[in-house]
């Protein structure tokens, strides 16, 4: 729970209020918004996705998510921003990851 919290505090201000308080945790994210009508697939978009990962990929046994920020398809990586918790306090960061880590799939927004 910590890591939705988190994100929806520091980025779905800047990104409209597209999120919906009853999606859960990270893990659950793809699910409840293909639910709600939004198109969720495996292709990363910058800027208007937001990648999902599974329990323990990105550190949360819950889930993570994040928004693209930029894609290397060739290469397989994107840049993500997130806002994290790894014990010691939030705080927001980019970094590049594989764009398979996000087994969980890509909302767009």
């Amino acid at each position: 729970m910590i890591c939705y919290k988190s994100f929806y505090r520091e980025f779905c201000g800047a990104y409209g209020s597209w999120w919906n308080a009853s999606w859960g945790n990270g893990e659950d994210w793809a699910a409840s918004a293909s639910t709600d009508g939004f198109t969720v697939d495996n292709n990363p978009v910058a800027g208007s996705s937001v990648a999902v990962f599974g329990p323990n990929v990105r550190g949360g046994s819950c889930g993570h998510v994040a928004v693209v920020e930029s894609v290397n398809k060739a290469a397989g990586t994107m840049v993500i921003g997130e806002a994290i918790d790894l014990g010691n306090g939030y705080f927001n960061t980019t970094s590049t990851v594989k764009i398979s880590d996000a087994n969980y799939g890509f909302i767009h927004v």
